[in-house]
């Protein structure tokens, strides 16, 4: 599970990345907007327009940077966003990276 977002787009992906399930419409989206509209505790943003479900991913690696799902797909965590992201993770999985 997936969810990309921009100014005025969100785009919703379950499982294949080539699906879109849902395109959404609105003025200013945000990651905090976005994330207020799912289950919160299951989702880390880890760029900007950029939001995974915790649940989904297989691996994440803090040396380079990225974050690969349960379907193979890898996604890059930019630098503003790591440390979340690995407090999410260790958070979510009570594991160490």
């Amino acid at each position: 599970y997936m969810l990309v977002y921009g100014r005025n787009v969100a785009l919703e992906m379950l499982k294949n990345p080539k699906k879109v399930q849902k395109v959404l419409l609105q003025d200013g989206f945000d990651d905090k907007k976005i994330l207020s509209l799912l289950q919160h505790d299951h989702f880390m943003t880890i760029s900007y327009g950029m939001i995974v479900n915790i649940k989904y991913v297989t691996l994440i690696d803090l040396k380079r940077m990225i974050v690969m799902l349960d379907n193979h797909c890898i996604f890059s965590i930019s630098q503003r966003y790591k440390k979340r992201v690995k407090e999410k993770y260790q958070y979510f999985f009570h594991v160490s990276l």
